[in-house]
Parts: structure tokens; C-alpha cells; sequence
């Protein structure tokens, strides 16, 4: 119940000034930790960051449903507005996914105007019914925006096709690739037989 002396209050100020220290060079490294791993655009994770998640998903045994979402004619849009209504197009639909997920669902932007969303432990058919969602949620938020439509085309396919992030990645870029080809702003399931006739002996990944 006395006050400390004056060597005791010497000694705590200079470990709280060490202790200080060391949390702002921790706060810094973790700064740094989450820009290498988030898209500046956007603000979701990049695909480095994505990659490490599915394997983790991957190596915890964990099934998942993975779904590869591409903006349709997003070139046109580029071309026609400018790529500062490109960018805008790009950050709303990445705040709808934010929107429409589930907390331990992930999402990523995967390059350009390809986006992932990842439903752990969720049944195909429950996850076209959360894409459907995000669909109706992009609808929504462009009625009350002054970005031009767009639409959006899903592949879907389940962990259970491939053994690693890359292959599973291929499967629903087939189901991807034919939602294009049906005529866009859909929703395909792909499997390895609709990987192996999309996509033959090579892999021309063609939007």
C-alpha cells in the first residue's frame, strides 16, 4: 500500500517506453502483412492472400464450395466510360460480396474483374442460392448508383475435383467459360467432364 520508489517508477517507465516500442514495430509489420495481402482497388484479399486460405481449407480437410465470378463485357465498359467508371464497377461489386457473405466465408479479388468467393462447408446447391444473392444484391445496388449496368457470370464446382487450389480453380473456370458461352449474366455448375470437353488438351482461358 506505499507508493513505489523512485528507482521501481525509473525501471516501469522504461520498460513501458520498450514495451511501447515494440507494439508500434508490431503494428507496423502487421500494416505491412495486410497491404501485401489486400487489393489496394478494392480492399479485399489479393490473390496471394487466397491461395494461402484455400490451402489451408485444403490441409485442414475442410470441403468447400469455390465459385469464380467474372464481370461481363467489362472491357466494353472500360472502352465506353472510362476506367475510373471501371474502377467504380469493380469496388461496387466487391462491397457486394462483402455484403452477401457469410463471416467465415472468404472472398478475394483474383486479377482484373475475376473475383472467388468461397463457401466452407456449404452444399453446392445451398451455395447457387447464395450466388443468386449476390446477383440480386448487384441488381439492387446498381439501381441506386450512378455506375452503368453490369452483369456478372458464376462457375461453381466443389472441392471435391480436384486435390489442390489450382485444380479446382480449373474446373470452375470451365463452368465460368461456359457461362460466357450460353450467353453471360449466369450461374454453371462445371465438374471434371465439363473441365476436360471446355478445356481439351490445352487451356485457353478466352472471356
Amino acid at each position: 500500500r506505499r507508493p513505489p520508489g523512485e528507482r521501481l517508477v525509473g525501471q516501469l517507465a522504461t520498460l513501458s517506453t520498450q514495451l511501447g516500442n515494440r507494439l508500434g514495430a508490431l503494428r507496423a509489420l502487421e500494416t505491412s502483412r495486410l497491404e501485401a495481402a489486400t487489393d489496394k482497388l478494392t480492399g479485399l484479399p489479393n490473390r496471394r492472400l487466397l491461395e494461402s486460405q484455400l490451402a489451408s481449407l485444403i490441409e485442414r480437410s475442410t470441403p468447400f464450395v469455390l465459385v469464380l465470378a467474372d464481370l461481363d463485357n467489362f472491357k466494353r465498359l472500360n472502352d465506353s466510360f472510362g476506367h475510373e467508371i471501371g474502377d467504380r464497377a469493380l469496388q461496387l461489386f466487391a462491397q457486394v460480396l462483402r455484403d452477401k457473405v457469410r463471416g467465415n466465408d472468404v472472398i478475394a479479388r483474383l486479377g482484373g474483374e475475376e473475383f472467388v468467393l468461397v463457401y466452407p462447408n456449404m452444399t453446392v446447391a445451398t451455395s447457387i442460392e447464395a450466388v443468386e444473392r449476390v446477383r440480386d444484391g448487384l441488381t439492387q445496388s446498381l439501381a441506386v448508383s450512378t455506375v452503368p449496368e453490369f452483369t456478372c457470370s458464376f462457375g461453381i464446382t466443389h472441392s471435391s475435383v480436384g486435390r489442390d487450389a489450382d485444380a479446382i480453380l480449373r474446373v470452375a473456370d470451365a463452368g465460368l467459360m461456359r457461362a460466357k458461352e450460353l450467353g453471360r449474366d449466369q450461374v454453371v455448375y462445371a465438374d471434371e467432364t465439363l473441365a476436360a470437353r471446355i478445356f481439351g488438351d490445352g487451356d485457353d482461358r478466352r472471356r
